[in-house]
């Protein structure tokens, strides 16, 4: 990263108080032990905040030793560290992620006597543990005794284990039983089965994608949050009612989820998602007698499947809609029927069966997993069909009939790299990156590529050096007003060139022997292109309503979208 202008002397007028304030909340948001090193070290005033401020320190961040060789000094140096980051905390709240997990089997019992000792150091200070992640060896579990009992501040805990070992991974949550401020407890393992073993009645939030939970949370009364898996068939004697949960995400296995579903009530309800084996009507059916009882106030509905393609469920969705009338956000994995698709963006001169306007709230459509298209007919379809949708709901917005403006993404093609599939350019409606009046602008994408900076240049640094700053003027002289925009829609151009403008991103400044003023007088005409061609590109999209290519995805431009105020918070 190029350096800055000294604003040291700027931070040393600030008083002690707000210096620490500022301090632990960097800490906190960057999860690594250097910001505390780097910090601790930039001035003496500094470092005196740092040593007189033991919760500057409470944030241990992420402990690993793999990728060490056989550096046995280089363990001792971990030990040492954290041994001496756990004594400057004093009594302040721990936070820290320990994962015990190493790539040296040759030396697996040095690991895991390793291990061991930094287990027992953490286990020291149990009673300040309040964020923590530990991915043990199951070998390792009979370590945590000392922790039983002695957990009073711990509100998050994120548990997994690896390899075979004498000890059942489940038999680890006796360790955990009393810690009274549990809010949060995650987990992958499958062998956690039953959380209605598990004793925290404060528990608001519970995560195991892997394991069978769906009844246990009858055990924890202020369960908020839950997400697990569903894999068997076996159906619920009793419905179960819960007056406190919110979010709810199941993953289903062979076709469990239309079993349990009916037998869920949830009236709080205000976030659903379902990974799905395959579209059904039954499944449908299902959801849509699981909302008609729940009447839940649903806000956010994601829809997975592992098939690119929704088959024989016409209608489906659409009747599902109908039972949510408040839904914001809508988030589709795969392609879903035209007729559902055209139903979204009805209005009363269509012939439906349907009440208008559908989900009027709607304000966050969500494309991913499309297929790839083989038959470009069916290709344009469908992308006609998309953009209906968005062009249509932007009129009923205007009007009055839809309640919100609604953002309309498409991302992900299945199996496809994203600039190389044609599905996008239909939607967007320019030209393919193979089109002969897309050579100019292709080498210039390719010359603004981190790829083309990230291999190795060192033999032809400068030979690529001029290249760019050859593009660069190039493109300084290019008549973008009297050029067919659609060319630089269809590249990545605008992206890339905001990346340009800023210096702290530019891949080849560790390499560069340029003096410093020299790379910000390049990087001030970057960034006048940038601002230059942004409020053009953007007005363009805006005034043709068309698509913008966001990173990987594609977002719909309304007309009424406002002053070109900058792509990444305008769009």
């Amino acid at each position: 990263m190029l350096p800055g202008p000294p604003s040291l002397i700027d931070s040393e007028r600030f008083p002690w108080e707000l210096l620490e304030e500022i301090f632990f909340i960097a800490v906190n948001l960057i999860y690594c032990n250097a910001t505390l090193q780097s910090l601790n070290l930039v001035s003496r005033k500094w470092r005196g905040i740092f040593l007189s401020s033991p919760r500057l320190w409470g944030n241990l961040a992420f402990i690993r030793f793999d990728h060490i060789g056989d550096k046995k000094e280089r363990l001792s140096h971990i030990l040492k560290r954290l041994s001496c980051q756990l004594q400057r905390a004093g009594n302040s709240p721990l936070s820290f992620d320990f994962n015990a997990w190493s790539h040296m089997e040759s030396d697996i019992d040095e690991v895991d006597d390793f291990s061991r000792k930094i287990l027992a150091l953490l286990c020291k200070y149990s009673r300040q543990w309040k964020v923590v992640k530990l991915f043990l060896n199951t070998r390792g579990i009979p370590n945590l005794a000392p922790i039983r009992n002695n957990l009073p501040l711990l509100q998050r805990l994120a548990i997994g284990f690896y390899g075979p070992g004498p000890t059942a991974p489940d038999s680890a949550v006796d360790y955990f039983v009393n810690a009274p401020s549990l809010s949060h407890l995650s987990s992958q393992e499958p062998s956690l089965k039953d959380l209605f073993l598990f004793p925290w009645a404060q528990l608001a939030a519970y995560r195991n994608p892997n394991a069978d939970t769906h009844f246990a949370f009858a055990n924890s009364p202020n369960l908020e949050s839950l997400e697990c898996a569903l894999t068997h068939h076996r159906r619920p004697q009793h419905t179960f009612l819960s007056e406190s949960l919110t979010r709810l995400k199941l993953t289903e296995q062979y076709g469990s989820l239309q079993v349990h579903l009916p037998g869920l009530v949830l009236p709080k309800l205000s976030y659903l998602a379902i990974s799905m084996d395959e579209p059904t009507v039954s499944l449908f059916e299902s959801l849509d007698a699981f909302l008609a009882t729940s009447k839940c106030p649903l806000h956010t509905l994601i829809l997975k499947t592992c098939r690119e393609v929704w088959s024989k469920v016409d209608g489906c969705l659409a009747a599902l809609l109908l039972r949510t009338p408040e839904l914001r956000v809508l988030k589709l994995g795969g392609q879903i029927p035209h007729i559902d698709l055209a139903c979204l963006a009805r209005t009363e001169g269509d012939e439906y069966e349907l009440p208008f306007p559908l989900v009027p709230h709607l304000q966050d459509l969500r494309f991913k997993n499309l297929p790839h298209w083989r038959e470009e007919s069916d290709a344009d379809g469908y992308a006609g069909a998309i953009n209906a949708v968005a062009t249509r709901r932007e009129e009923m917005h205007r009007v009055g009939l839809a309640h919100q403006r609604l953002d309309v993404q498409v991302s992900a093609i299945a199996n496809v790299p994203w600039r190389e599939d044609e599905f996008r350019r239909r939607l967007e409606g320019h030209p393919g990156v193979d089109a002969p009046e897309m050579k100019q602008v292709m080498r210039w994408t390719h010359v603004l590529s981190f790829e083309y900076w990230g291999r190795d240049l060192d033999s032809e640094y400068y030979k690529a050096f001029r290249a760019l700053i050859a593009v660069l003027r190039e493109m300084e002289s290019y008549d973008i007003e009297g050029s067919d925009l659609r060319l630089l829609h269809s590249s990545e151009i605008l992206v890339q060139l905001k990346e340009f403008a800023d210096p702290g991103e530019w891949p080849f400044v560790s390499r560069t022997l340029e003096p410093l003023d020299w790379l910000l007088k390049i990087n001030a005409r970057f960034t006048a292109l940038y601002d230059k061609w942004e409020v053009i590109l953007i007005r363009d999209a805006r005034t043709k309503r068309s698509w913008m290519d966001i990173v990987a995805k594609l977002r719909y431009v309304h007309q009424d979208s406002g002053q070109c105020q900058g792509l990444h918070n305008r769009l």
